[in-house]
């Protein structure tokens, strides 16, 4: 398939590497059993949150996980590579209805935001729906 000149193409390297790790990261909140990866390390925050990294070669990716007080995840935060932007923004993923498979509990529904330049937080582009399982 041919790229006509000026399409988007992807990109390689550490930046967008990291970005996949963080991707891989917000996921895992449909697959918990994931965060149980050896790649994955975990240090408590504080009574409401965690951090993560992921770890794999030479790259990490970092994100805080934010709970409520019934240990339900509620959001997922990271400062990740954003395309439009050119650089690491704030990244965020709040989730909520929550359902049970399998015996699992998981988040249903959720969206993605980084901030505008004026500061307001839109939906993310790559995240214009919610995403429903």
């Amino acid at each position: 398939m041919a790229l006509r000149r000026g399409a988007p193409r992807a990109r390689r390297g550490p930046t967008l590497d990291e970005a996949a790790l963080l991707r891989f990261l917000n996921e895992i909140m449909w697959f918990p059993a994931a965060a149980l990866l050896p790649q994955i390390t975990w240090a408590p925050v504080d009574n409401a949150s965690a951090r993560a990294t992921i770890q794999v070669g030479d790259t990490s990716g970092t994100a805080t996980f934010i709970f409520d007080s019934a240990g339900r995840l509620t959001d997922m935060r990271a400062d990740r590579y954003d395309r439009e932007h050119g650089s690491a923004v704030p990244w965020s993923t709040p989730v909520g209805d929550y359902g049970v498979f399998g015996g699992v509990r998981i988040p249903t529904a959720g969206d993605a935001f980084v901030p505008a330049d004026d500061g307001r937080p839109p939906v993310h582009p790559d995240a214009r729906h919610r995403r429903r399982v």
